[in-house]
């Protein structure tokens, strides 16, 4: 069965994320988290968190993972007339 674990935490932005980790049992699930955007300078930035088993997964993969978000992210059309609500 194929899972991923995936959260969000909106309310802060976050430098890392390490979710408690059963070792004593099977744990081949990714998990991602992601937290809340933020403007640095002209730019909006946002937090996101990847942990994988790396018997399942290694950097190659991960970097593939980032480089399509990375691309969707450009892609993503922003109506300018949305009133920004806080």
């Amino acid at each position: 069965m194929n899972k991923v674990n995936i959260t969000c935490i909106p309310w802060i932005t976050f430098s890392n994320f390490k979710d408690a980790v059963n070792f004593n049992e099977r744990n081949s699930k990714p998990k991602i988290c992601w937290g809340r955007y933020y403007l640095e300078g002209d730019r909006y930035l946002i937090d996101i968190s990847l942990l994988v088993n790396h018997a399942f997964q290694d950097g190659y993969h991960m970097g593939l993972f980032f480089n399509n978000l990375q691309q969707n992210i450009y892609n993503i059309k922003v109506d300018k007339n949305l009133v920004k609500v806080r």
